[in-house]
């Protein structure tokens, strides 16, 4: 719960610039996470929200998140992405098991450079976004978004 709240949280200061121009990442720095966010044309909107950043080297720190706003609705666990014709799960955390940390750094890397990705839910598909490959590469060049294991180790 504690976990929710912070990404929504992080979600109000982030959602109304990337909702102004579909397609387009936008990206922001709140209290050391990078936030990362994208619109689609149904007015559905991605967030990834980076813990690296924070300085945070304890365990009970709070981890990488993504979340899918849609209307009134919130999705923020059970989310699977089909990117570039591959199945990405994104893990709920990314600290405690190798397969956790291996799967949250393949999904950032594969969205970090794809145009078009799909949002599933519980296997039930959510979103669809088209985003420009361009503005993709570059937002995400300097991204610090590497799965908490990686973080903490080099703390």
């Amino acid at each position: 719960m504690k976990k929710v709240m912070f990404t929504a949280a992080l979600l109000s200061a982030s959602v109304g610039a990337s909702a102004a121009v579909p397609g387009f990442w936008t990206d922001g720095f709140a209290q050391g996470y990078e936030v990362y966010s994208v619109a689609n044309t149904a007015k559905q909107t991605l967030t990834i929200t980076c813990a690296a950043g924070t300085g945070a080297g304890i365990e009970s720190s709070i981890d990488n998140s993504v979340v899918l706003t849609s209307g009134t609705k919130m999705y923020d666990s059970g989310l699977s992405f089909v990117i570039d014709s591959d199945v990405y799960v994104v893990p709920t955390d990314t600290f405690t098991t190798d397969d956790d940390s291996w799967a949250w750094n393949n999904f950032i890397d594969a969205i970090s450079s794809s145009d078009s990705f799909k949002v599933y839910s519980n296997s039930n598909e959510i979103g669809k976004f088209k985003v420009n490959l361009k503005n993709t590469i570059k937002t995400f060049k300097h991204a610090n978004c590497v799965s908490k294991r990686d973080w903490i180790d080099n703390a």
